[in-house]
């Protein structure tokens, strides 16, 4: 019977035992977790262009192509260099030749050649966006792939953007505490940071206006996302 009651004692004591570990477990901070998401986004006015433009050629020869495409290409660069760009600003984005062929009576005819230069012009200065545009296609350009902007130096608007999303994670976490009436850690135990800056770019298109180019900068987008881990007590 002392036995009995022993034993029951020890049972009672571990069934309590039992239910305060369960209600201390998620003091634990990686017992009970959640994980969220915080984003933050400031908009600001682009100060850097970066336009794509270039020369397409075809002739029957390859040799004609490729020399017709040089000369227009190297007209470009000096004229662009006249007006005030800098060489650094001017690089090729790519040099592509393609072979045409027609095929009749299931034959295979060669019919010529495209030879496609493109060149990535850099501009600082977004009033003379415009007048690149058209100086270019003025010396023999009669293609322009894209036109990208973007921010010279972003550091300074991605802290503001961070400090939005912290916020919003921040109020994200209070906002769940107070519906499912849980202690939700002030400070999260853990934080994984991921940020992107938002270009702007305009689709490609043929220039073909006697009228100085209107290019509409508009605005872009610089966005910071963090994923914030908190505990909670019940």
């Amino acid at each position: 019977m002392l036995y009995n009651k022993k034993e029951n004692l020890i049972k009672k004591n571990d069934f309590n035992i039992s239910n305060e570990l369960e209600d201390e477990m998620c003091i634990d901070p990686f017992a009970c977790k959640m994980s969220l998401i915080g984003q933050g986004t400031i908009s600001v006015k682009p100060d850097v262009a970066s336009v794509v433009l270039g020369v397409r050629t075809e002739n029957l020869q390859l040799e004609i192509a490729q020399d017709e495409n040089t000369m227009k290409i190297n007209q470009i660069v000096s004229s662009l260099k006249e007006i005030g760009i800098s060489p650094n600003n001017i690089q090729t984005q790519s040099y592509m030749i393609y072979p045409q062929y027609d095929f009749i009576d299931n034959r295979q005819i060669l019919r010529g050649y495209i030879v496609i230069h493109d060149l990535k012009v850099t501009i600082k200065d977004m009033n003379t966006i415009g007048n690149i545009i058209d100086t270019a296609i003025q010396n023999g350009a009669n293609q322009v792939n894209s036109i990208t902007f973007s921010v010279g130096d972003p550091s300074i608007y991605y802290q503001q953007a961070l400090n939005l999303a912290i916020d919003d994670v921040l109020g994200k976490a209070k906002t769940l505490g107070e519906k499912l009436k849980i202690n939700i850690s002030e400070v999260p135990v853990q934080i994984i940071e991921e940020g992107a800056q938002n270009e702007v770019p305009i689709q490609p298109f043929l220039m073909q206006s006697k009228e100085s180019t209107p290019i509409q900068t508009g605005q872009i987008e610089i966005t910071a996302r963090i994923t914030a881990i908190f505990s909670y007590t019940k």
